[in-house]
């Protein structure tokens, strides 16, 4: 494994890889606070309607597609766990990353919250 995941569970089985990008692409992470929040009838937000939002509204600027989903999971429910949400969007030709990121000039814009708000 190249790379350790966060938040490693006893008994778990992790592995990685290797994913090509372009510039524009987007990267999401979040913890389950945003997609287990469950409504009144206990449906929980699901990562299927986080999807949907990303894709109608991908080419929102990050600070604002971070406060869209945020809106959009209190809407749905309260919050039970603790929220983290990462979105990064890549801004340089992938074949010039390795260079960059070599020179500590990676160019990524970043969206970062977490909330312990209703905790």
């Amino acid at each position: 494994m190249e790379q350790l995941p966060l938040g490693l569970m006893p008994g778990g089985r992790y592995s990685s890889q290797r994913v090509s990008y372009s510039p524009r692409d987007l990267f999401l992470m979040i913890s389950d606070g945003i997609s287990e929040v469950p409504n009144e009838n206990d449906e929980e937000f699901g990562l299927d309607r986080l999807e949907q939002l990303l894709r109608k509204n991908a080419a929102q600027p990050l600070p604002q597609l971070w406060e869209l989903i945020m809106g959009e999971v209190k809407r749905h429910g309260v919050q039970q766990d603790d929220q983290t949400l990462l979105l990064l969007r890549v801004r340089t030709q992938q074949a010039s990353v390795a260079r960059t990121i070599a020179s500590h000039t990676a160019r990524f814009d970043y969206g970062l919250g977490s909330t312990l708000d209703g905790l």
